[in-house]
């Protein structure tokens, strides 16, 4: 596991998820998240969104997760999680956002998701050109 990686997943509070749209338009959302051990984000979103609309389309996604001198890019797959795995997601989104959060993620509209990644670089410093470091 690299650790300035999971790092900079736990320190940061959003990150910039990047979908299709149905007519191949590309869209980003600004998303809460939380993360596991595997590099896995969960995030919550409602169908009425558009990137509900997209990822139900194409699961496929990218993530960047960007702090001061260091970016993570990440693509990968979504899937819209079920049953105790949604359980999981909101629990997990709680104890990273608060109970401020707990309305919003406890709406019977609520959808959650899990991206998992397939590549994943980590670029870790400001410099040109960048120095990174393949993660996965």
């Amino acid at each position: 596991m690299n650790q300035l990686f999971l790092k900079i997943l736990d320190e940061s509070v959003t990150c910039t998820l990047a979908t299709a749209s149905c007519d191949g338009m590309p869209e980003v959302a600004t998303i809460g998240y939380a993360a596991d051990e595997k590099y896995r984000l969960y995030f919550q979103t409602f169908p009425h969104y558009r990137k509900y609309k997209n990822l139900k389309t194409n699961p496929r996604a990218s993530i960047v997760i960007t702090q001061k001198f260091h970016s993570e890019q990440m693509d990968g797959e979504v899937e819209e999680l079920k049953g105790g795995n949604c359980e999981r997601a909101r629990h997990m989104l709680i104890d990273k956002y608060g109970h401020v959060m707990e309305a919003y993620l406890n709406s019977p509209d609520a959808v959650f998701f899990k991206f998992s990644p397939t590549w994943i670089r980590l670029l870790k410093d400001d410099m040109y050109p960048p120095t990174y470091e393949m993660i996965e």
